[in-house]
């Protein structure tokens, strides 16, 4: 599952923790952006 945190610069990121995997974290200008690619790999 992704969570999806405003940074302070006004960015979003975007972490994904999946059992026998990696965390996962990425950084986007947009909320729609991190969303789009959390659904992509989940």
């Amino acid at each position: 599952m992704a969570t999806y945190t405003k940074t302070p610069a006004g960015t979003w990121k975007a972490l994904i923790r999946r059992k026998g995997y990696p965390t996962t974290i990425r950084t986007f200008s947009k909320k729609r952006d991190a969303e789009n690619w959390a659904r992509g790999i989940e």
